[in-house]
């Protein structure tokens, strides 16, 4: 399935999804890891990108709690 077709206005290039350092992808408190954001296709680094992704999301959620 082509990533673009996982949620309607996600920014891919084609094959992946874009993410920033974060992991956080184009869409509001929408996260990215591992294998759909591109190359090296590793364990370790999907293991460690989605160890980013929750610590992101995570993050995020204790802002909104104190807005």
């Amino acid at each position: 399935m082509p990533p673009d077709s996982l949620l309607f206005g996600l920014k891919t290039d084609g094959k992946n999804i874009e993410v920033d350092r974060r992991m956080a992808t184009n869409l509001p408190r929408v996260y990215a890891a591992g294998d759909c954001t591109g190359a090296p296709y590793q364990i370790a680094k999907a293991v460690g990108e989605g160890l980013v992704a929750a610590l992101s999301a995570v993050s995020d959620i204790d802002k909104m709690k104190n807005v």
